[in-house]
């Protein structure tokens, strides 16, 4: 890596340092950075302390100190040299302060541009209208040729003068966008190497980002795996939370002694998941049965039969066998044992259930649902 990329570095991270943190003496300090790169030439004492390699860090950082302390340079100032002297890199100072003054250029020439598109936009919006009001009159009959050409001329180089000026503004917007380094992915700062205002090496880390995605490990055994594949949506509860997570991952090897398999799978990014936390997979068991979902407590039992009171119109019940798939909290999911014997939005009978019979007709106090 050359000198000069060195040095433009060096003076890219602290120009931009000031800037940020201490606008309001950076005029103060750019005087003091020149003054200081001025002695390099003029004063062979000083271009000595900066280039001669006998002398050690510690008597130069003493000279700079004295410097500081009899108000020649500031703290912000002291500060990047002892960087430099610590860094080895104090022999590029000349160097380094030429390219801060390129820097201070660039941002200069930066505001110069906005105002100068400004100005350039104001001149064309007065150019145009003047060309729309020169063309109306022209058709008129009520301006020479000449004239509606003259302004003609002017809207055509009032527009040539604002494209060039926007074209000067974007490429000194693309060379401040190329001093800023930004995360390659997007996620969470989980490690801070360095602090404001420290200088990184080439190549150094400045900070560990994470994308945070979660994911669960559940071990399911062997007799469901036919009913679950990679891509599957699945349900995964916390005890905050419920997630429709997706499967990554189904291990080939299931463990020996338990014969369960590890499943993967994947809750993406959320603040309110945390590593370690015990979570619930709800795995399909089998293949997808249409049934109908009812209140357990209207699940009832007549002479070793599972089954409901359905409701008639004439308010008289019927007891309807039924075959139960599973349950799901307060709910069962049911299936009439007859083909159409119980459809959906039926009444059933949910309290007092246990003590009616086939056939007996019932007073409706109250419905749910």
């Amino acid at each position: 890596m050359s000198n000069n990329t060195i040095a433009r570095r060096y003076a890219g991270a602290f120009f931009s340092y000031i800037n940020q943190n201490h606008a309001s003496s950076a005029a103060k300090i750019w005087e003091e950075f020149s003054a200081l790169a001025s002695l390099c030439s003029t004063s062979s004492d000083f271009a000595n302390v900066i280039k001669n390699p006998t002398i050690s860090n510690d008597e130069k950082l003493a000279i700079f100190s004295a410097l500081k302390k009899s108000g020649r340079i500031s703290d912000e100032l002291y500060k990047f040299i002892a960087v430099l002297i610590e860094k080895k890199r104090l022999t590029l100072f000349a160097d380094i302060e030429k390219s801060v003054q390129q820097f201070i250029m660039e941002a200069e020439n930066k505001v110069e541009a906005e105002a100068s598109t400004k100005q350039a936009k104001s001149n064309l919006d007065k150019a145009l209208r003047d060309f729309n009001r020169n063309k109306a009159l022209y058709n008129q009959h009520s301006i020479s040729q000449q004239k509606y050409q003259d302004s003609l001329t002017d809207y055509t180089n009032a527009q040539s003068m604002y494209i060039s000026s926007l074209s000067q503004q974007k490429q000194l917007e693309t060379q401040k966008d190329k001093m800023v380094i930004k995360s390659p992915l997007k996620g969470v700062v989980i490690s801070k190497n360095v602090e404001v205002g420290e200088w990184v090496n080439s190549g150094g880390v400045v900070a560990g980002v994470a994308t945070l995605t979660y994911e669960a490990k559940v071990y399911i055994p062997e007799t469901v795996l036919p009913y679950i594949k990679a891509g599957q949506s699945v349900t995964v509860k916390t005890s905050r939370k419920e997630y429709t997570g997706k499967v990554l991952s189904i291990n080939s090897k299931g463990d020996p002694a338990t014969r369960l398999f590890l499943t993967r799978i994947d809750l993406g990014q959320d603040p309110d998941l945390k590593e370690g936390v015990f979570v619930i997979a709800l795995i399909p068991s089998g293949s997808k049965i249409h049934s109908l979902l009812v209140p357990r407590d209207a699940v009832v039992e007549r002479n070793s039969v599972k089954g409901v009171f359905k409701v008639s119109e004439d308010e008289r019940v019927r007891f309807i066998p039924v075959k139960i798939i599973g349950y799901n909290g307060g709910y069962a999911a049911v299936s009439s044992v007859t083909e159409g014997s119980l459809k959906k939005d039926d009444q059933i009978v949910l309290d007092g259930n246990n003590a009616v019979n086939n056939g007996v007709k019932i007073k409706i106090t109250s419905k749910i649902g």
